[in-house]
Order: C-alpha cells, then sequence, then structure tokens
C-alpha cells in the first residue's frame, strides 16, 4: 500500500540538493535558516552558481557568484550555506524585522558573533548584492554589549533600553537576597529596579511559575521593584509602554530617596 503523505521537508530538501541538483547546489535562505534553528517555515529555498540555470519543482533557486567554501557548512548531511551567510541572504526574501529577530538570536546564542556577520556583510557587497540593508539596519541595532544577552529577545530589551534616556544598565546583575544568589536579566543597581524577560520556553511550566513566584517575593523583601516583560509588550507597539514603565519606576525611586 502506498502512503499519500508528502515526505518530510528535510527529505525533499536534502533531495533537491543532494540528488536533482548534485554538485550544484547548497540549502540557504530560509532552507538554511530552518537547518541553522533560525526558522521555521517549509520553504525550500537553494542557491547555485552562476550561470548555472539548473531547475528543481517546487524550490526557490537563487544563482550566486560567491558561494566560496569559506561560507558552506555541512547541516544533517546536507550542504548549507553558513550562519552568517545565511543571515546575509535572508534580506532578499524576507522582512527586515524577521532579519533583525533572527540577527539578535543567532548572536544571544552564539551561533555567530557580529564580526562574523559583518565579515560576510562586506564580502556579498562586493558583487552587487541586493537585500543587505536589511544585515545593515540588524546591526546598527546591536547594543555594544549584546554578548551579556542569552537570548534574542534579550538583545532586543538590551538595546532598547540602552537607546532610551535611561541611566546605565546592567545586563545579567547578580544579587545576594533570601541567603540565594540571583541573576537578574537587567538592573538598575542604584535604584533597586529590575527588568525581567519572560520567555516562554521558561516561565510557563507551574514548577517554574512558583520558583518565579518565590524569586520575586524575595527581591521584593530586599527592596528591589521587578519589572516583568514578555513577549508580547516587546514585539509590539508596546515598545514604548516597556520605557515609560522603567522611566517611571527609577523615577519613583528618587523620590522616595527625597
Amino acid at each position: 500500500m502506498y502512503s499519500l503523505e508528502p515526505p518530510e521537508w528535510i527529505d525533499r530538501l536534502r533531495a533537491i540538493v543532494r540528488l536533482r541538483l548534485a554538485g550544484k547546489a547548497v540549502a540557504s535562505h530560509r532552507s538554511a535558516a530552518r537547518l541553522h534553528g533560525l526558522w521555521t517555515g517549509d520553504d525550500l529555498d537553494v542557491t547555485i552558481r552562476y550561470p548555472s540555470r539548473a531547475r528543481a519543482s517546487g524550490a526557490h533557486i537563487h544563482r550566486s557568484r560567491d558561494l566560496v567554501a569559506g561560507v558552506l557548512r555541512g547541516v544533517d548531511g546536507i550542504p548549507t550555506t553558513s550562519v552568517a551567510r545565511t543571515l546575509c541572504d535572508l534580506g532578499l526574501v524576507l522582512p527586515p524585522w524577521d532579519v533583525r529577530r533572527m540577527v539578535e538570536h543567532a548572536v544571544a546564542t552564539g551561533r555567530v558573533s557580529v564580526t562574523e556577520i559583518e565579515s560576510v556583510r562586506w564580502g556579498v557587497s562586493e558583487h552587487g548584492r541586493n537585500g543587505v540593508s536589511a544585515i545593515d539596519q540588524s546591526l546598527a541595532a546591536m547594543p555594544a554589549r549584546g554578548s551579556h544577552a542569552e537570548s534574542g529577545p534579550e538583545l532586543r530589551l538590551m538595546a532598547l533600553l540602552e537607546e532610551a534616556d535611561l541611566p546605565r544598565v546592567c545586563p545579567q546583575f547578580e544579587v545576594r537576597v533570601a541567603g540565594r544568589t540571583y541573576r537578574l536579566d537587567f538592573a538598575f543597581p542604584h535604584a533597586k529596579v529590575a527588568v525581567e524577560y519572560d520567555g516562554e520556553a521558561f516561565h510557563s511550566s507551574p514548577a517554574q511559575l512558583r520558583r518565579d513566584a518565590a524569586r520575586q517575593r524575595h527581591l521584593e523583601d530586599a527592596g528591589w521593584r521587578v519589572l516583568r516583560f514578555d513577549r508580547t509588550h516587546l514585539y509590539t507597539a508596546a515598545d514604548g509602554a516597556i520605557l515609560r514603565a522603567v522611566a517611571d519606576a527609577l523615577r519613583s525611586r528618587r523620590d522616595e530617596d527625597l
């Protein structure tokens, strides 16, 4: 009996890159982003060396003059553009905000460094590459202390706090309270104001929620004011609400000191 189920995404990609276009193509753009853990779509993007005009049904075929060994990697047995090259290519197929989100996540999780991205970006620009404006915008928005963030959303929040007219913020600040050492995502130590990002993966289970509540109680008992934000606040027009809440908390602490 034959199955009518379509083959898995990675099987289709592997068949295109290794069989149909054997030796001529690499996984790139959105497909490479998915292989690198940065994207979840089912797009099939492959890049072939110019001037080849090879075709593959169901795949987006990109042609490039500058596919060199230095920007290629093997992922799950599939030749794939490197993380840095993938991020530089994505501006051709995705809007700038998606590119920025992936750049932030890749840098914060150690998949790639800003220096690696910049090196590849300037290399591809020499070949007249379109779409590099998205990577330029992403790099321009990168906070100087981005290596202190532990996730893409934390990196976005750090940039938001650093760009605002606020006192200098301390990322990953450790504080000892109730016999425990807690590490705050961001802190304004002199005002005892903490800013925390609640990611769904780490703050949604009942056990984690109980630990979060105990942690919050210990910090508040020690005189800290803790502001918590999540994805809804960070990736919507509520950016201004975040800054207003932080500014209000800092202002109230100054008033209390008076």
